[in-house]
């Protein structure tokens, strides 16, 4: 094994360690930090648990839209279907699954222990049902982030899935570059908050920074700054014939001022890479352990399939997971990873084209566009740079050393409890009883004993029927095989070696000549140690233990040497130091995932008033009558409301265009551009084929020289039109 980047203790440097971790206010203080990281670890379960709930009635309502603007669902259906929405999934009194409870509490239980079954029931699934499938296994089956013991489980599950796509990979090109189930956990892991913790504190102030310049522009395609040209020589009243809207392509290309356009922005764009990329770097170590692991598993993975792999090939494969599946997204989408608070509204294409850039590097390839090649120089020097970047993010230690610790950092568990809801339940059991031909060989399997005594799974039920369940899946001394075969005796004889360990170092106020350096001895010299005239008497068993557990552990192949059992044990004992501080940054991140995820629920209930409003003005039926006013905002205002997503237009046209919005049925929306009063362009909007974008999922809007947000133009209708609208009627009744 390898011990990473892990610092040199000397004799009382550890002493000084052990007598600190003995001290009462010490432990009194880690315990009340304990306690504290237990009640956010309860919040943050339950906020995400109703979060997952409340995005359930969004795509039911979301539904619902769809089924009425493509088939004409009654007003009485839809109105009826959506206050079924509203109902909250409250856990009922009494046992709401009977008899079978015991038995979906088991099936639970060994779902959880035993990772291979999901595996196996992943590349059992249809496509169409794998949203489901991987929404109950993150988010309910695992779905308790902070749990050290779930947390390596699941990382288990995630390296059988790496197994399984490799057994399937032909061409090693191609090794996690398509959407498999595979590629979507690893992106569903990429996604959870401790993942994305790292991401926000290494990219926020670079992505803020862009964000709140609205001069910055990398678009670098030959066409696209020609119309900008060409629409700013419109806009000034410019009649001249420099550029013309018939213009040939190599025209374009070729244009003096456009060349000088492009080196220009070629350069800022390296500029912001080169800061995003170099933070990157310099922040190996606190990548989240789990991404870290990853990574290794995928090294270990890839070489024995393909031996002959040259370094800059597996580099290639490592980059195709850690920049495309976890820090690209983010950088493309830093929005949607709460990176930034704020819009981040013309710079999305620039954040694109930074990803596309560090992609490359990671990839190890060139730009093929003529207008992109003259980057190509730039990405050889940064994936020149990413072979010790790699390295050094794969030289982690075993997974079950560093889950040991972070057990430590916690409180022990009185048990394991999920709440999930009646037709999540049936769905497991769907799964597993249609493809359990495949997935159990063996029939004394102890789930398809559970299976078989379950029998065949119930139909799903309507939604004021799906009721919310509590399993309760046992005390923490459950034990997954995968932790008999692989951890629970070799860890226990590391950990009786500590235990010696810290006893000899205390008890020791000096050492001979022989055993200065006893923090990194061999066995010779342990054994050399114990002849010294110096060396206290009572101490010689604990040395003759410390060497018999030494050699235990190196015939067991836990450890290629005796050295380095001892210098890991050395290590970890000096790591007590980091535990206080470990549970300290832990805090902080729990703290910022709460307040992430309830920002995330708020915008959620936000979006499903919106939806519900829309399905109250569809029971109200009919026309508003009523004179509304117009409605103007700037073209900042639709930024800041999320309306307007990606601009083009020169920075000086963004400070003094002017948008009327107006309306006179809230059925169709009328909305002008003006430019210091001058026409630029009007458009009307149905509120009908907005409606249709938002079923489909289609949330661009493209306007000109605008991308409009489809979802947040239907809130701004609602909110300044319809519901006002509706008020007015009401007023005017009264």
């Amino acid at each position: 094994m390898s011990l990473g980047n892990q610092p040199v203790w000397n004799l009382s440097e550890v002493q000084e360690i052990l007598r600190n971790d003995a001290k009462a206010e010490q432990q009194s203080q880690i315990q009340k930090d304990k306690e504290e990281l237990e009640r956010l670890r309860k919040e943050i379960l339950s906020e995400m648990q109703e979060n997952t709930q409340i995005d359930k009635n969004l795509k039911d309502l979301d539904e619902t839209i769809r089924l009425y603007i493509k088939q004409n669902m009654s007003v009485h259906e839809i109105v009826a279907r959506s206050q079924r929405l509203i109902v909250e999934h409250k856990v009922p009194d009494g046992n709401v699954l009977g008899a079978s409870k015991k038995l979906y509490e088991q099936m639970f239980l060994l779902l959880q222990l035993e990772p291979h079954y999901i595996a196996s029931l992943a590349y059992s699934i249809s496509i169409p049902e794998f949203v489901a499938f991987i929404q109950i296994v993150t988010g309910t089956i695992y779905g308790d982030q902070y749990d050290a013991r779930l947390e390596r489980l699941f990382l288990l599950l995630l390296d059988l899935l790496l197994a399984f796509e490799l057994e399937l990979c032909t061409e090693k090109h191609t090794f996690l570059r398509a959407n498999t189930p595979t590629t979507k956990f690893l992106s569903s892991y990429c996604r959870r908050e401790q993942s994305i913790y790292f991401l926000r504190e290494i990219l926020h102030d670079d992505v803020a920074a862009l964000a709140a310049d609205p001069s910055i522009d990398f678009e670098l395609r030959p066409e696209k700054i020609y119309a900008e040209l060409l629409r700013e020589q419109e806009l000034n009243g410019n009649h001249t014939s420099e550029y013309s809207k018939t213009a040939t392509q190599d025209v374009m290309e070729n244009h003096p001022t456009i060349k000088r356009i492009q080196a220009d922005r070629a350069t800022v764009l390296e500029s912001y890479v080169t800061k995003i990329f170099n933070n990157i770097l310099k922040s190996a170590q606190n990548i989240p352990f789990g991404i870290r692991w990853l990574m290794l598993r995928i090294r270990e993975r890839c070489l024995a399939k393909w031996p002959n792999s040259s370094a800059d090939e597996i580099n290639s494969l490592l980059g195709g997971f850690i920049f495309l599946r976890y820090i690209s997204p983010a950088i493309t989408a830093p929005d949607s990873y709460k990176i930034i608070d704020e819009s981040i509204g013309a710079c999305r294409r620039n954040c694109v084209l930074i990803a596309k850039v560090i992609q490359n590097m990671s990839n190890g390839t060139f730009f093929r566009e003529n207008y992109m090649q003259s980057l190509n120089n730039f990405i050889q020097t940064g994936s020149a740079q990413l072979s010790a970047f790699f390295a050094e993010l794969c030289d982690v230690e075993p997974l079950n050393e560093h889950m040991l610790l972070e057990i430590e950092c916690s409180l022990e568990r009185d048990e394991y409890l999920i709440s999930t809801t009646l037709n999540d339940v049936y769905q497991i059991h769907a799964y597993l009883y249609e493809h359990k031909k495949r997935i159990f060989h063996d029939p004394k399997d102890p789930l398809n004993g559970v299976l078989e005594k379950l029998g065949e799974p119930p139909t799903k039920l309507r939604r004021e029927e799906d009721l919310s369940v509590n399993l309760h899946l046992g005390k923490s001394d459950h034990v997954s095989s995968y932790e008999i075969k692989k951890a629970v005796f070799d860890d226990s004889v590391f950990v009786n070696l500590k235990t010696q360990l810290a006893n000899l170092v205390l008890q020791c106020n000096s050492f001979p000549s022989s055993a200065t350096n006893i923090t990194s001895s061999t066995i010779p010299t342990l054994i050399a140690i114990q002849s010294e005239a110096t060396f206290p008497r009572n101490l010689i068993p604990v040395v003759k233990e410390i060497i018999t557990i030494l050699q235990t552990l190196v015939s067991n192949k836990r450890f290629l040497s005796a050295e380095i059992a001892y210098a890991s044990a050395v290590r970890d004992l000096g790591r007590k130091s980091d535990i206080h501080n470990k549970i300290k940054r832990k805090l902080k991140s729990a703290t910022q995932a709460l307040n992430e995820i309830q920002s995330t629920r708020k915008e959620m209930l936000e979006k499903l008033e919106l939806q519900k409003t829309y399905l109250n003005n569809i029971q109200n039926q009919g026309k508003v009558t009523v004179k509304l006013p117009n409605k103007e905002f700037t073209h900042k205002e639709l930024e800041d409301k999320k309306v307007i997503t990606e601009s083009r237009l020169p920075a000086d046209v963004r400070k003094k265009v002017k948008f009327v919005f107006s309306t006179n049925d809230c059925c169709t929306f009328h909305v002008a551009a003006k430019y210091r009063s001058v026409p630029v362009f009007s458009i009307d909007f149905e509120l009908s084929e907005l409606l249709t974008k938002h079923a489909n999922q289609e949330n661009d809007f493209f306007v000109d020289d605008l991308t409009l947000n489809v979802d947040m133009l239907i809130n701004l209708f609602n909110t300044h039109f319809i519901a006002k609208g509706e008020q007015m009627k009401k007023t005017q009744k009264s």
